[in-house]
């Protein structure tokens, strides 16, 4: 098993209480982690790559006040020479409801 390597690491804070971090590891395949979180409290991590660009979330996931609701998606887009990781779901965070649609959480330089 290969160490999971940073080249490049972007974190969006979603609301006011979660954030994602996409994390490309350099490889041509283009793999990169995605972690969803409240403070230091995973919510979901998964990844995608130029195989399998879409990931969806099986079940609604909490931590704190902030839930991540069933059916929210990650997705790898191909844009010229790099490509963009999309978020698209929901998140209930202290009660109030915020949707993402297709929001850029991170755009890499292909290595």
């Amino acid at each position: 098993m290969n160490a999971f390597t940073s080249v490049n690491t972007v974190t969006t804070p979603l609301t006011i209480n979660s954030q994602s971090t996409a994390t490309y590891n350099g490889d041509p395949n283009q793999t990169t982690k995605v972690t969803f979180s409240y403070q230091n409290n995973l919510l979901w991590a998964t990844q995608v790559n130029n195989t399998a660009t879409v990931q969806t979330l099986s079940a609604d996931t909490s931590a704190g006040p902030v839930i991540l609701r069933k059916g929210a998606q990650v997705k790898l887009q191909n844009v010229g020479s790099a490509f963009s990781i999309l978020f698209t779901g929901v998140i209930i965070d202290s009660g109030s409801e915020t949707p993402f649609n297709n929001t850029n959480i991170g755009t890499f330089t292909l290595s």
